[in-house]
């Protein structure tokens, strides 16, 4: 009886685990779309910025001489961004890359645990601030 029991509650555990989409177990996987990557501006040079991949987060670090107190956007591999509000001299900065969105509302695929996808590779790392882009040292991509 105790069997019976325990394999009916099972089986009901199961048949509702089974309801929740992967998108509602990941989030959204399509976002209000973001601005499109403004090649018109073309990149000006490298800041002394340091890009680490850690997972789905990507740190910067600002080891410039020059704050950007009026924010800007953060651009990964020329196709999905990220506002932010200040970027102070010495500041590191953590953003989740799953926050990063392409100009259709597409998210960057940052993998993880639950991943059903390979994730991105994040290549190039740019900071529109004002009307220019700068390119940023990316260090690491512990993208597997």
């Amino acid at each position: 009886m105790k069997r019976r029991t325990i394999l009916c509650a099972l089986a009901a555990f199961t048949s509702l685990a089974g309801c929740a989409t992967l998108d509602e177990l990941a989030g959204d996987s399509i976002l209000e779309p973001g601005p499109v990557y403004p090649q018109e501006l073309g990149q000006s040079g490298m800041l002394d910025i340091q890009a680490f991949r850690s997972e789905t987060s990507l740190l910067l670090t600002n080891t410039t001489s020059e704050s950007f107190p009026g924010g800007g956007r953060i651009w990964v591999n020329a196709q999905f961004s990220f506002p932010f509000g200040s970027f102070d001299i010495g500041q590191t900065m953590d953003v989740d890359l799953r926050n990063f969105v392409n100009e259709f509302g597409e998210r960057f695929r940052a993998g993880g645990f639950f991943a059903t996808e390979r994730p991105d590779r994040v290549v190039l790392v740019q900071l529109e601030h004002g009307e220019r882009i700068d390119g940023i040292v990316v260090v690491e991509d512990e993208a597997r």
